[in-house]
């Protein structure tokens, strides 16, 4: 039996939601620690610091998109401090609207592909009213490439994930419970959606 809120919406349904984003927000953790490793040598470097280029925080855009739409569904914005350690991740929601470049006000997860990555980049500074130093683009095949690298990420499945699309040779069979998944089983568990939210 399905515990439903207010609304009717299958909870277990809604818990799926939190575990992909969960899934997707460790892939872009692993990431970030390389990225703030990164940034560490660099402010270290002898030439930096001789320039007077040597810094401490660092703000940068990850941009997680998927294969068939090009669509940045998952947007997050890591701030790094090369002295403390510290990161702090703002997870911007993929149904913001946004302003963009010509005027129109569309939502936020189609900006990167209407414009550029790049040019986003800079929007969202203006936006935001901060520095983007650097945006990475992460595409399913990354995540699969992460996932197998660390051998499987172990998720609670909320429920029996059983869906078919010739059209995209997508077949996904998951079954409900905690599961180690690999790589390829961690992409079908993102690229889930049938019966998501009723």
């Amino acid at each position: 039996c399905y515990i439903k809120n207010e609304r009717g919406m299958n909870m277990k349904k809604i818990n799926y939601a939190y575990a992909a984003i969960a899934l997707f927000t460790i892939i872009i953790m692993i990431i970030a620690v390389v990225v703030a490793f990164s940034l560490g040598e660099r402010e270290n470097d002898a030439t930096e610091t001789a320039k007077g280029n040597a810094r401490s925080n660092y703000n940068v855009l990850f941009l997680g998109k998927d294969d068939a739409a090009g669509l940045s569904d998952v947007i997050m914005l890591a701030s790094f401090n090369t002295q403390s350690g510290d990161v702090s991740i703002l997870q911007i929601p993929r149904d913001t609207y946004f302003n963009y470049t010509d005027g129109s006000y569309k939502k936020i997860n189609g900006a990167p592909r209407a414009i550029t990555n790049a040019e986003f980049s800079a929007e969202l500074s203006k936006a935001l009213n901060i520095d983007v130093d650097y945006y990475f683009e992460i595409k399913l095949s990354t995540v699969k490439k992460i996932v197998d690298a660390i051998s499987g990420v172990e998720i609670d499945i909320p429920m029996n994930m059983d869906y078919d699309d010739p059209a995209q040779g997508l077949s996904i069979h998951l079954k409900e419970g905690k599961n180690l998944l690999s790589g390829e089983d961690a992409i079908k568990f993102i690229r889930f959606r049938s019966g998501y939210l009723t």
